[in-house]
């Protein structure tokens, strides 16, 4: 019924639901904090069943993991240009760039932030493309 209700309306409006209107109030014995306690395990439950769904999908379907990776590439860009925390702009900067580096054929991120004690390597990626240029 919830998901029908998200589903026709516009992602703009705001929709409220009403617990009381979920309970049943015939049964005393349901209090508000357990009700809220069995509804959010149930959508754990539901949210780790859909992630492993979803990666399936991905491990499995080349063409979906590819728009999944332009829109994590999409939404990092959005979050960068707002970022004002140097460290954190830095990290994200690392993330945008092992998601794109992923998204080539034949290159692989083996490590990310390896420090030799002298200085920090970002990103260590292998290159087994035919071609020694990417």
């Amino acid at each position: 019924m919830i998901f029908s209700l998200l589903k026709c309306t516009s992602p703009d409006k705001e929709v409220v639901l009403e617990y009381s209107e979920l309970m049943n109030e015939d049964d005393p014995t349901i209090d508000i904090k357990s009700f809220h306690k069995e509804m959010t395990q149930r959508l754990i439950h539901k949210v780790n069943t859909y992630n492993k769904v979803f990666k399936v999908l991905l491990e499995k379907d080349s063409w979906l993991q590819q728009q999944y990776n332009r829109q994590k590439l999409h939404n990092l860009w959005q979050e960068l240009t707002i970022e004002s925390d140097k460290k954190q702009k830095g990290l994200q900067l690392e993330t945008f760039m092992q998601i794109l580096l992923d998204m080539l054929e034949g290159i692989e991120v083996v490590d990310r932030r390896l420090n030799n004690g002298d200085e920090e390597i970002d990103i260590i990626a292998s290159n087994h493309r035919a071609s020694p240029l990417i």
